[in-house]
């Protein structure tokens, strides 16, 4: 099963409430935008693009793929990551690439990493200063 499109949002954080952000604006403001976008769990793809849409339950999808039915639902519920595992699982039923479940979960773990990054680390200083040659 193939999804034809999969849509993609910023959801900007507001005093009053959530905010749906056309292209056209992503465009525009992007930098911005992403100061403020909150990171995207791997979970809220697979439950809005996925269960939701195709009308499945995590049970489905777990028997289907033959993992542990709290695996996904675990998934789903945001509390865990994708595994590589689950990745090739989810890439082979749902039609994607197990890149495409990985570079989410990736691209979440870096997003939530740096909001609490405050260490003071000094790059190292005993690389050559010019263009590094081939041996």
């Amino acid at each position: 099963m193939v999804l034809k499109t999969l849509r993609w949002w910023i959801i900007t954080r507001a005093a009053h409430a959530p905010k749906l952000v056309s292209y056209e604006e992503r465009k525009n403001g992007m930098r911005k935008m992403l100061a403020i976008a909150r990171p995207v769990h791997p979970g809220e793809v697979l439950r809005e693009e996925f269960l939701g849409p195709l009308g499945l339950s995590a049970g489905a999808v777990a028997k289907a793929v033959e993992v542990p039915r709290t695996r996904i639902e675990r998934l789903r519920d945001e509390q865990t990551g994708v595994t590589a595992d689950t990745a090739l699982r989810l890439a082979a039923y749902f039609g994607t690439t197990p890149d495409f479940w990985l570079n989410l979960q990736a691209a979440y773990d870096l997003a939530t990493a740096k909001k609490g990054f405050t260490a003071n680390v000094k790059p190292y200083q005993g690389l050559p200063s010019g263009p590094l040659e081939a041996v």
